[in-house]
């Protein structure tokens, strides 16, 4: 009994919803063919509104894109700009009231005792300061002094195709206008830790240069020749 009550109370919900919708479609064609509402007005209004969403949607992607292009443009540009202000870094000279040098690149080994570098995009000959190297090119290439080619493979493996530190002293160039430093396989210290110049003359591919403008290690390194000799090391074995 109470299913049946609720099954009319539903059609007649039902049946009043239709004939709600029957009467405004009536109205509305009604109005209509009296002029009182313009169809054809509503629908290109609602055409035009559609078509600039349309339209403005379209306008904001390719103003997205643009901006997201600019972005990255300009990400890259500032990466470039970090690089080049870094790679500036690495080369710049410093002098800390110790130590005078600066971050280079060898491009090429010459022999024991020259390399060539490059600064600032340039390269540069590099005479190693305070020791000496038998010869092995130029004149010597088909006879080359006793350890000379030794020396020369030692300086190769050792700091060929790397970053190394010139130190300068008080003579930056010698009458060759070739660069005159001590090398540095890293950061110049008081310890002498990685300072190559003292591995060429330790152990024995380097005889002390005594320079008379640039002094600032010859005492180390004539300490450092006694020892290679006394312990016949390298181009002293048969000395």
């Amino acid at each position: 009994m109470k299913n049946r009550e609720f099954k009319t109370k539903n059609n007649k919900a039902m049946s009043f919803v239709i004939g709600a919708i029957v009467v405004v479609i009536f109205i509305w064609r009604a109005l209509s063919y009296i002029g009182f509402i313009d169809e054809d007005k509503i629908n290109d209004s609602v055409k035009k509104s559609v078509t600039q969403d349309v339209k403005n949607d379209k306008d904001r992607k390719v103003s997205d894109f643009k901006n997201n292009k600019t972005k990255k443009k300009d990400t890259s540009k500032n990466q470039e700009n970090k690089s080049n202000k870094e790679q500036e870094k690495t080369t710049k000279q410093i002098d800390d009231g110790d130590f005078n040098y600066e971050k280079v690149f060898i491009k090429r080994v010459v022999d024991g005792d020259t390399v060539i570098v490059e600064v600032d995009g340039r390269e540069t000959r590099v005479r190693i300061s305070g020791v000496d190297t038998p010869e092995s090119v130029g004149d010597f290439k088909e006879n080359p002094q006793y350890y000379g080619v030794e020396a020369s493979n030692y300086t190769k493996k050792m700091i060929n195709k790397k970053w190394v530190y010139l130190e300068y002293d008080e003579k930056k160039y010698d009458k060759y206008d070739r660069i005159l430093a001590y090398i540095w396989t890293d950061v110049p210290n008081s310890e002498f830790k990685n300072f190559f110049n003292a591995q060429l003359i330790s152990n024995g591919y380097a005889k002390w240069y005594n320079d008379k403008d640039n002094k600032k290690y010859a005492r180390y390194f004539r300490e450092l020749q006694s020892e290679a000799k006394r312990n016949k090391l390298g181009l002293w074995k048969n000395k």
